[in-house]
């Protein structure tokens, strides 16, 4: 064979055995097992793994390593944190952490990537976005690590409230979403809770529909004036997941006077006023979607109204310096109760006045005094009250007796004469 013909046999053959070594090289029996760190993948066996992005082929996506974190316990020396390719999933986990895998070897790496045969979500719920799973599978931690999720808003079937979303993980033994109590930021769009193992986790919202109740009815008053309005409040409460509306209906006498609609949030409750005004006088009934009370209207009272009556002055006849009482009687004849002023003058001058306080229906008496230095007549007026006022000069003393001297002096001569007669004549008998 020439030696050109040999080139062109030996040229094939040499290939084929480079392709046979390498791949007998690349067979399990002489590959590492690969470790992936931040992105990337290194075989063990060959040259062992680098750092940071060094070298080798690409990991695979959301697959971050662990191991520059962890000591051969797999405690945690420093925080960590890993995340799923799409950025949407986060573990962060605390310095002093030990995590394991589930045969009890220290955990070298953790995946998140979207789950390709997810589990279906329990009865009236929907999973917003997608089911992520987290490897490798029943892996643990010592204490519990922290998991978020961000999701996104417009996916949220109509009516859910972002607060009510859930983190639940799947029970593969049970078959069955157990869901975990978290915090929901709903300024980030984010769900925040703590886990202990790697199993499937995903955000839940529950999806029952709205079913809504009306209840605790509140009548601002029992009585109105007519033409006076009454409101009616109550209190609606959703038993559901899902937003909804409610039509509410005031009825007076069975005629419609008002409606809302009121839009309550799933598992939420709202308040709803409505007023009507009762314009006829008697006893209404008040219909709120079923819940009803009574009203009683009433005509408006009538303002307070003043009489004054019954002037008595005493006494009628005074003298100088005498105290002499003026009193009136004020009626009032409103059907409110009111003040009025009683005013007192003594020819037409204002010497005193009184406000009282009379209630409805009711009498209220009222007395002045006056004295006067100067004798004459006084026209009295309290209100539309008049009366007249004699005040009389005092009566002189008694003057002094005029002695008779004439008299005494004669009445004295003579009972002198009489008893000398009488003693002349007892002494001639004597004699």
């Amino acid at each position: 064979m020439s030696s050109k013909g040999l080139r062109k046999f030996t040229v094939p053959v040499l290939l084929a055995a480079v392709v046979a070594v390498s791949l007998w090289f690349a067979s399990p029996q002489f590959a590492g097992p690969a470790v992936p760190v931040y992105g990337y993948a290194y075989g063990g066996g060959g040259g062992g793994f680098g750092g940071g992005g060094g070298g080798g082929a690409p990991a695979l996506p959301g697959v971050t390593n662990l191991s520059i974190y962890t000591n051969d316990e797999g405690k945690f020396n420093i925080a960590a944190t890993a995340k799923s390719a799409d950025g949407k999933v986060s573990l962060s986990i605390d310095q002093g952490v030990v995590g394991k895998t589930k045969d009890g070897s220290p955990l070298k790496y953790v995946g998140i990537a979207p789950m390709e045969d997810p589990p279906e979500p329990p009865a009236d719920t929907s999973v917003i976005g997608v089911t992520y799973e987290f490897t490798p599978a029943g892996a643990t931690f010592t204490p519990a690590v922290t998991l978020s999720f961000t999701y996104d808003p417009a996916k949220l079937p109509a009516g859910v409230s972002e607060s009510k979303l859930v983190i639940a993980w799947y029970d593969s033994a049970a078959g069955k979403w157990v869901e975990l109590a978290g915090t929901v930021d709903t300024a980030t769009h984010s769900i925040t809770v703590k886990i202990t193992h790697f199993t499937a986790f995903a955000v839940i919202a529950h999806t029952r529909p709205a079913s809504i109740t009306i209840g605790d009815m509140n009548v601002s008053a029992s009585e109105v004036t007519v033409g006076g309005s009454v409101t009616v409040s109550a209190k609606l409460s959703n038993g559901g997941d899902l937003s909804g509306t409610y039509k509410c209906t005031l009825r007076l006498d069975g005629t419609t006077v008002a409606t809302a609609d009121v839009t309550v949030a799933g598992g939420g409750s709202s308040a709803v006023s409505l007023s009507a005004v009762v314009d006829k006088e008697g006893t209404h009934t008040l219909d709120l979607n079923g819940l009803t009370s009574k009203v009683v209207a009433k005509l408006a009272a009538l303002p307070a109204q003043f009489r004054t009556e019954s002037l008595l002055i005493t006494p009628l006849e005074a003298d100088i310096g005498q105290k002499v009482a003026i009193s009136v009687v004020v009626v009032n004849t409103g059907g409110t109760a009111g003040t009025h002023r009683v005013t007192f003058k003594l020819d037409d001058t204002v010497l005193a006045y009184e406000d009282v306080n009379v209630p409805a229906g009711g009498r209220q008496s009222v007395t002045f005094s006056t004295t006067k230095a100067v004798a004459g007549t006084y026209h009295v007026i309290v209100d539309d009250l008049a009366g007249t006022l004699k005040v009389k000069e005092a009566p002189a003393p008694p003057r002094g007796a005029t002695i008779n001297w004439w008299l005494i002096g004669g009445l004295i001569a003579g009972m002198v004469a009489i008893a000398t007669v009488v003693l002349l004549m007892a002494r001639r008998r004597e004699a």
